[in-house]
């Protein structure tokens, strides 16, 4: 009986422990509007989307498409996504230590670039 109680201790302890994972980080993907950015415009707000996908990709010519990021680098901003995102490039190299800047940000995090 005492095997029993042992084993079934165990198997409650495993669940309740395995409960208490860390989070996982998502990836937000953003898209970027206008052709041939540079510091200025990754650096505003109105020139981001949010959750594009890859079709948006095709046959236009910029050096940005897709730039996927962790949440947890925009957690810290106010304001929408692209507001977060926008604030996060413009700390680069001040503020934040992640990147030089905000243009050498955006080639790290670029999922796809446009062809």
């Amino acid at each position: 009986m005492k095997n029993y109680l042992l084993g079934l201790c165990a198997v409650v302890a495993a669940i309740a422990l395995s409960s208490y994972t860390a989070p996982k980080t998502e990836l937000i993907s953003f898209h970027f509007i206008p052709s041939n950015g540079s510091e200025f415009y990754y650096e505003n707000p109105a020139r981001w989307e949010l959750a594009a996908s890859h079709y948006e990709c095709t046959d236009m010519a910029a050096d940005c498409c897709i730039l996927r990021i962790p949440e947890d680098k925009l957690y810290y901003y106010p304001g929408s996504a692209t507001e977060q995102l926008a604030g996060y490039l413009s700390d680069q190299g001040l503020g934040s230590w992640d990147f030089n800047s905000a243009t050498h940000a955006v080639n790290q995090l670029t999922f796809s670039t446009k062809p």
